[in-house]
Formats: C-alpha cells, sequence, structure tokens
C-alpha cells in the first residue's frame, strides 16, 4: 500500500535534508521509501520516477493482454471447434516405459513438423 507524505511532513522533510539528515535516516524517520524521500525532494526526480512507473506499467499491461488465455478473454470455444482441434493431435503410440520416462512423441516434435515441410519421409 502507497502511503503519501502530507505537505507538512513534505517541508519537514526538505528542513531535515538541509540540516544534514541522511535520506536513510529520512526513511527510517517517516517510514517511507527512498523513491518516497527523494520524489518530495527533488520534482525531477519525482518525474523522472513516475515516468518510468507508468511506462514500466504500460509495458506490463501490454504484455499481460498479449498473454490472456481464452478463459481469461472469455472467447472459450464451441464443443465443435474442441473436438476438431483434438483431432489434429496425433495418437500417443508409445509404450508405457516411454510414457512413465516422458519420451516425447516424435509427430508432436518441432523436427517433425520440419521433415513434413520438407516433403521428407512423409
Amino acid at each position: 500500500m502507497t502511503r503519501k507524505l502530507s505537505s507538512g511532513q513534505v517541508a519537514l522533510i526538505e528542513q531535515l535534508r538541509t540540516d544534514g539528515w541522511s535520506l536513510a535516516a529520512l526513511c527510517r524517520e517517516f517510514k517511507v521509501s527512498r523513491n518516497t524521500v527523494k520524489s518530495a525532494i527533488d520534482p525531477a526526480f519525482k518525474a523522472k520516477y513516475l515516468a518510468g512507473t507508468r511506462e514500466r506499467d504500460r509495458r506490463r499491461r501490454q504484455e499481460e493482454s498479449r498473454h490472456k488465455s481464452w478463459v481469461v478473454a472469455g472467447a472459450r470455444p464451441t464443443d465443435a471447434e474442441f473436438r476438431a482441434a483434438q483431432r489434429l493431435i496425433p495418437p500417443d503410440t508409445r509404450d508405457l516405459t516411454a510414457r512413465i520416462c516422458g519420451d516425447p512423441i516424435f509427430q508432436r516434435s518441432a523436427l517433425f513438423a520440419k521433415l513434413q515441410a520438407a516433403g521428407v519421409g512423409a
């Protein structure tokens, strides 16, 4: 949770800083982060810090929207679409040992897709 400083606290911080208090001491005294104290003292730092925070938040929102699944987005496929997609998955023909050991199914590998695209062994 963000704790904002009152204008009186900001004035006091500025006074204590001119009296020689360190940033760490001011942080401990007011129980706020170093960035909060710096933002209270230096308007240029505050503008730069807020710009960086906004940019970081914008990138995070952009990344989250790019990776939304159909469950989050609310566009659930119909049963027919789901069954059609399931039919595209090759059957698991591995023996029990291969299944237990986690050996990959060759038909699901990138190498198989490359070979099929090249027309080799198809």
